[in-house]
């Protein structure tokens, strides 16, 4: 499962990329922050496991959810 930080950030990248029909987009740590009322530095942290567990994309500074399930 995804911890309560975790979920909130991911919602938030899909809110930032699918929510403007982008699949990958610039989200800094500072935006997800003001979207989920996380501290940016806790936001990081969330958003670096998420995209470990692969369950987010990131291609250089631009983040998206992985789409592709294997």
């Amino acid at each position: 499962g995804l911890t309560q930080h975790q979920l909130l950030v991911f919602l938030a990248v899909m809110r930032k990329t699918y929510g403007f029909n982008k699949r990958l987009d610039w989200v800094s740590n500072e935006q997800l922050s003001e979207l989920t009322g996380i501290l940016p530095h806790k936001c990081s942290a969330a958003k670096s496991v998420l995209v470990k567990r692969g369950i987010l994309i990131q291609s250089g500074r631009n983040i998206g959810i992985n789409n592709v399930v294997s």
